[in-house]
């Protein structure tokens, strides 16, 4: 009945009656690509405290918060519960909910606070998306458009960790100090620029391509 007061409002609902399986699906969503939050996740978890299986909903928000390390605000909580008592309020607080809503349910207050969370959620994939945006800006080179050195070493570690047979390449641009002398450091950013482009292309997106310094590139 709650789902379908939802689904009127244009909420899509992913419905499951235990724990373990909303976990699963958690999990299985954290595990595809995500482009600063626009993936097709959930927004948002409601709960009950009382499910089948042998997970509660207390035990699912500790997974949330402990296993997943979602925040409140990465994965906001609403919990739905039959008591309406400071102590039990006080629990739910306390396991990590973002927020309650006691049975039986009032449809503006559901839709009100669902919405607030749904607003939190989405200032969090701003947020996100900027800090990307904001990194992303710090590790490009201004003149090749290819990584710099910084994302070279902040990234070259866990890259190598991951995959078991890396091979490396150092370039070095012959004569461009006559380059810059002669036509100008202009044309020597135009050269550089084509290198990078040139780099960028031939190399797939699994490689690292990185501006080292001056004329010296690392892939």
């Amino acid at each position: 009945a709650t789902q379908t007061l939802m689904e009127k409002h244009g909420l899509y609902i992913t419905h499951v009656t235990s724990a373990e399986e909303a976990l699963s699906l958690l999990k299985n969503s954290r595990n595809q690509p995500d482009n600063a939050g626009q993936n097709d996740g959930y927004d948002i978890v409601f709960v009950d405290f009382f499910l089948e299986g042998q997970m509660t909903g207390g035990d699912l928000l500790y997974a949330i918060r402990t296993q997943l390390h979602c925040s409140r605000q990465e994965m906001p909580v609403l919990v739905i519960t039959i008591e309406d008592n400071k102590d039990c309020q006080a629990e739910i607080f306390h396991a990590g909910a973002n927020d309650f809503i006691t049975k039986p349910v009032i449809e503006e207050v559901l839709i009100a606070r669902v919405k607030s969370l749904l607003l939190v959620k989405h200032q969090y994939n701003v947020l996100k998306r900027y800090a990307m945006d904001i990194y992303k800006l710090e590790t490009t080179d201004s003149i090749t458009g290819t990584h710099n050195r910084k994302f070279l070493l902040d990234e070259g570690k866990a890259f190598i960790a991951q995959n078991p047979n890396v091979c490396m390449m150092m370039l070095d641009i012959d004569h461009f100090e006559q380059i810059n002398e002669a036509q100008g450091h202009t044309t020597g950013d135009q050269v550089l620029q084509i290198l990078g482009h040139f780099l960028n292309q031939t190399f797939s997106e699994q490689a690292i391509v990185a501006r080292f310094v001056g004329k010296k590139f690392t892939v």
